[in-house]
This record gives C-alpha cells, structure tokens and sequence, in this order.
C-alpha cells in the first residue's frame, strides 16, 4: 500500500538528485533563468523586449528594403518567367504538395517535437494569456446533437464544457467506467489542471497527480488548486517522468495523456514511462489527434508493446470537430481580447478556432482524432 501523504516522498536527496537531472534537461538554463523570477518581474522584461523589438523592426526595416530591394527586384524582373511557370506547376501539379508536405514535415520536427520550444512557450503562457477563467488547453468533444452536451456541469463550469467532455470521454475510457473512486490517476501534460479539477470535482477518485514540462504551470497548479488536498503536481517530461521520486513504479491505475501526446519529442519513450508506472492491468489512456499518415504508425506501437493489449479504440474525429464548431467564437474571443499583439498569430493558428490550422486539418481529415484504452499486460507478450 501507498504510505500516507506525509510520509509519501522518498529521501529529500532522491529529491534532490531528480530535480538536478529535470535542470540538466533544460538547453542553455534558459528555464530555470525564467523560473527565478517572479510573475512581475516577467511582465517587465516581456514588456522592455517587445519595445526594443518595435525599435528594433523601425529601424532594420527601412535599411533593408533600401540595401536589398534594388538586388531582389532585378532577380524578379529577370526571372518572371521562370517564377510564374514554378508557381504554376506547384499549384497545379503533385509537386506543390510534395513541397508543402516536406515544409511540414520539417516544421513538425523543428517545432511541434521539439521540447525546449514548448517548455519556453507555455513558461511564457501564463504571462503573455494568463485567462483566469481558461483552465484547459485542449480540442474538446461533444455530442453529434444540437447542443452538443454530453454530461451534466454545474454552471460555473459551462465556459470550458467541451474540454471537460474530452475529460469525461479520456478517463471513462470511451464512457465504458462508471465508477474511478479507488483509483490513483496520473495526467502527463497536464497544463493548468482544468481536466484533473473536472475529473476530481466530478469523478471523485482517490489521488490525482499531474506532470507538465513548465515548472510555471506546475506552480501555477499548487497554488490555484491548494485546497483540493488529493491533487499532486510536478514538474517532468513525457519520456522520463517515472524518475519522479513521488511516483512509484508499478503503483497507479491510470495514466492518461489529452491532446498533448503529438507534442512529445519521444512518443514511445512516453508509452514506456507509462507502463513503469501502472499497476498490472492499469489503463493507459490517450485521446490524441495525428496526421492521416501517422495513424497506423501509432497503431502498431501500440499492437507491438510487449505490455499492452488495446483494450478498445475509437475515431471521434467528428466530435472534435463539431465541438470546435459550436466553440468557436469562445477561443477566437479567448485569442483576440485577451493575448499580447505579437502572440497573437501563433495562439490563432493553435487555437481551434474556426480557419485556424488545426481546425481546417481536423475538418478535411488530414487530422484523425483518437482515442486508445490500453490495459497493461501482467506478464509480457510472447
């Protein structure tokens, strides 16, 4: 049995020695530079960096244009012929989308796995969209009905209903458990812990634990939700979270990932994390949305763990979508009346909103949304 919470850490060295590892991890101590310095202090430097960036783009600007323009306007002039049939044959032939599909790929690699980005970007989240009222940052679900509603919310609750939905779906594994009291349940991501305060005020499970990359959000975490005494919060990665002292091997029921697993830079990295923590026959659980082109790739990760058997799946694609559609005017609203200027563009493309890239992606079905319940194995796979 799991000793009371008192006496729940191990040694304050083994403590100490994974918050050394979790530091080491961190590119350039950019991390625990930011970390050292209080919200204001933030706020300042944010605000002296944005001035000196508009002096900066005044100044540089003007100079460019007049020491390159003369040179790129006389490589256009003498290359119109060539650039008008290149940009024909990329809009009208497959070659335009061999070319784009390459650009994405390196921009998925460049930016969408890479950890250092998302640990700098959501550490900056909190300043730049703080949103008292914003508790999740994920897609949603919601019923293929007029209203979309899926369960009951108090209503100090509706504002976020179809993330808490998403939620509901993840942690009733496909709404097929009806009762997670005894359970001990872990969120990897877990951002700013709308989805463990939904699972907890609802759900009621015996412990929550949430990790997250930014040590920003994890404090934001301990001190927003102080009073709910069965929720833990700690600062790890996807890929290396098991060396958290605080967590034991093989000592939960669930382990469950929302919309961030396409963000990790190791995926299976995660999935072996996971299964060091989970009991025999613990969940792991991951609702998660990928590229069309990924989907089999994940499948066989999972159909290949020599611990897991995939209990039960589900494309809810659809549900995500319609969801977005009827919360569509909340995010833009969210992203337009609350974000700094220079923020702006890449929390809209983020946003789910209504012609944002993640919508259009999810709408065409380039995007799959998926759910997977997977059920740790007590002995390994033949």
């Amino acid at each position: 049995r799991r000793p009371p919470r008192s006496t729940q850490s191990r040694s304050s060295a083994a403590s100490d020695v994974y918050k050394r590892q979790v530091s080491t991890q961190s590119t350039w101590g950019i991390n625990s530079f930011f970390r050292e310095m209080n919200i204001n202090q933030f706020k300042r430097i944010g605000y002296v960096s944005y001035i000196i960036a508009f002096v900066g783009v005044l100044t540089t600007v003007p100079f460019l244009l007049i020491k390159y323009f003369s040179c790129w306007s006389q490589f256009v002039v003498q290359n119109y012929l060539f650039l008008a049939i290149a940009g024909l044959i990329m809009k009208f032939t497959p070659l335009g989308t061999i070319v784009f599909q390459c650009i994405n790929k390196v921009y998925y690699v460049a930016i969408y796995q890479n950890r250092t980005f998302w640990e700098i970007f959501y550490d900056l989240l909190l300043v730049v969209a703080p949103i008292p009222e914003c508790n999740n940052i994920n897609y949603g679900y919601a019923g293929l009905t007029e209203d979309g509603k899926t369960i009951k919310l108090d209503a100090e609750d509706e504002f976020e209903r179809n993330s808490y939905q998403l939620f509901h779906l993840t942690v009733t594994a496909g709404h097929r458990l009806n009762d997670i009291s005894k359970l001990e349940i872990l969120e990897v991501g877990s951002g700013r812990a709308g989805g463990l305060y939904y699972i907890n005020k609802y759900l009621k499970p015996k412990r929550l634990i949430g990790v997250d990359i930014s040590q920003n959000q994890v404090d934001f975490c301990r001190e927003k939700w102080r009073d709910q005494k069965n929720m833990e919060f700690y600062r790890g990665f996807a890929e290396s979270f098991s060396n958290i002292p605080e967590i034991e091997k093989n000592s939960l029921d669930m382990v469950i990932s929302v919309d961030t697993g396409h963000l990790y830079q190791n995926f299976s990295s995660f999935v072996d994390e996971a299964v060091k923590v989970l009991k025999p026959k613990g969940y792991l659980i991951i609702s998660d949305f990928r590229e069309k082109s990924y989907l089999e790739q994940i499948d066989n990760l999972y159909k290949n763990h020599p611990y897991l058997d995939i209990e039960y799946k589900t494309n809810y694609t659809a549900n995500v979508v319609h969801g977005l559609k009827l919360d569509g005017k909340r995010r833009l609203d969210m992203v337009t009346k609350n974000v700094n200027f220079m923020f702006k563009p890449f929390l809209y493309y983020q946003s789910g909103a209504q012609g944002s890239r993640i919508y259009r992606g999810l709408d065409s079905g380039n995007f799959q949304s998926m759910l997977y319940v997977l059920r740790k194995r007590e002995v390994p796979k033949a």
